[in-house]
């Protein structure tokens, strides 16, 4: 029965996955009752994943929801609607992960089998622990374990940043006890170095040891977002002024400097990287000159639409369209992708979302009339 549920629910699941059978017929439907069929096609989709037998033969099925902190509008509310209307056939444990100063909705808070699981700094001698689990056969000095804990404050992603940047700054070095095996060791000709007082500054201090083109490189991909694809960063790159044929050369370099991951995907072109920590994107994109930018931004969103060569650019494309032409001072095209994103909003039902950029749209319209009237004016 849900299987065949899920048949007749098949073509706004496809319009959920962004490859809509009949577009036309979807913007025929109501905003209201849109929004239903979207919920309850996901509803359907989950029971139908639930009854399936699983390889390992758990017992249970897992809806993992991370960075939950930045969550829209209308996704919050298919999670309130899911709470309250799934029927799965296996037991089923939403696990969502947040920041600490994100409030949840309440409505996740009523139910019986809520749970909270506050994850607290780690003590001096489990982020001393960390440290030497990381690095085989470390054993920290009394002074370098409180300065590494001090600067941390017991984040472990501050901690993993942290002892990086001591790599990089050869206060940790390798030694070859025996023949190849080498252990890690406190460099005692470096062990009183200072660090920056942020963590922000340590990331900081390891972008600028990277070579002059892996950083150029790097901050491209800073605009790009946390994961991309090496095709879409070698067009903008090669746009950029940079080779591209020394992409391989770079992203290697970036891998080595623990910049970025490689997360699969072919030879050449075809790869997929992520960035090592949302900090690293953050701070290299915050590092870029306003102008810069807006150039990236520009050139990103021509390379975008040149993906699709004359056919039509995807709606799910749209939204990340209006945004870098926007980024990008390119005004034009801005305003048609921020006015398509803004339909799509509304015929979804997500109203909030949609007010957003329909201001957005409009600041973006103005902006374009006061420089047309200073063109005329000169």
């Amino acid at each position: 029965n849900t299987l065949a549920a899920l048949e007749q629910h098949e073509d706004y699941l496809a319009y959920l996955l962004g490859v809509p059978r009949d577009p036309e017929a979807i913007k025929k439907i109501k905003p209201e009752e849109l929004k239903e069929l979207i919920f309850s096609t996901f509803r359907i989709f989950l029971e139908a994943a639930s009854a399936l037998d699983d390889e390992g033969g758990g017992e249970a099925m897992y809806l993992v929801l991370d960075d939950l902190h930045w969550i829209d509008e209308l996704s919050r509310e298919l999670i309130d609607f899911l709470q309250v209307n799934l029927q799965p056939v296996r037991s089923t444990l939403f696990v969502g992960m947040y920041r600490p100063d994100y409030t949840i909705s309440e409505n996740w808070r009523e139910g019986e089998n809520f749970f909270q699981l506050i994850i607290e700094p780690l003590s001096l001698d489990e982020a001393v622990d960390m440290v030497q689990g990381m690095l085989r056969g470390l054993v920290l000095t009394e002074r370098l374990a409180k300065l590494i804990y001090e600067k941390s404050g017991g984040n472990p992603f501050y901690l993993e940043e942290i002892t990086f940047s001591l790599i990089d700054r050869e206060v940790l070095i390798q030694e070859e006890v025996q023949e190849e095996n080498p252990v890690w060791v406190v460099n005692p000709e470096q062990e009183n170095v200072e660090l920056p007082d942020s963590i922000h500054g340590m990331v900081q201090t390891r972008i600028d040891k990277l070579g002059e083109e892996a950083r150029k490189l790097l901050f491209e991909a800073s605009v790009l977002g946390m994961e991309f694809s090496t095709s879409l960063l070698a067009e903008v790159h090669e746009r950029a002024g940079g080779e591209r044929s020394r992409m391989t050369e770079l992203l290697d370099e970036l891998v080595a400097a623990r910049m970025v991951i490689s997360t699969g995907g072919g030879e050449g072109d075809d790869g997929f990287y992520v960035f090592a920590n949302v900090l690293i994107s953050e701070v290299c994109y915050n590092t870029l000159l306003n102008y810069n930018k807006q150039v990236l931004h520009g050139l990103l969103g021509e390379c975008i639409e040149e993906i699709y060569g004359d056919g039509e650019v995807p709606q799910d494309e749209h939204y990340r369209l209006a945004h870098h032409f926007e980024k990008g001072d390119k005004a034009d095209k801005a305003v048609f992708y921020l006015e398509s994103s803004a339909d799509q909003c509304a015929r979804q039902f997500s109203s909030r979302a949609a007010v957003e950029l329909y201001g957005r749209l409009l600041e973006m319209m103005e902006s374009a009339e006061m420089a047309e009237a200073e063109k005329k004016d000169c």
